[in-house]
């Protein structure tokens, strides 16, 4: 599967719920805390500023966006089974 990045700072609550909801629906992600790691700042096109700052393999999305986060969810969680 591709990479998910989660980029976030301490005391960012729309961090903290993001990565909060893919735990929950058991999807993998990278936690990337700038405030320990500034140097990952480099990473980020420059564009974006609104925390979280999230990484799906390329796309880039920053600020909470309710419909952005469903997207990605709807992206990584497997297939079900059509009913027979």
């Amino acid at each position: 599967m591709s990479t998910l990045t989660v980029f976030s700072a301490p005391g960012c609550s729309q961090c903290t719920m993001a990565k909060q909801i893919f735990d929950k629906q058991g999807i993998e992600f990278v936690p990337v805390d700038l405030a320990l790691h500034p140097e990952k700042r480099a990473e980020i096109p420059s564009d974006l500023r609104q925390l979280p700052i999230i990484n799906n393999d390329g796309v880039w999305t920053a600020g909470w966006n309710t419909s952005i986060l469903s997207g990605i969810l709807a992206s990584r969680m497997p297939a079900t089974p059509a009913a027979q």
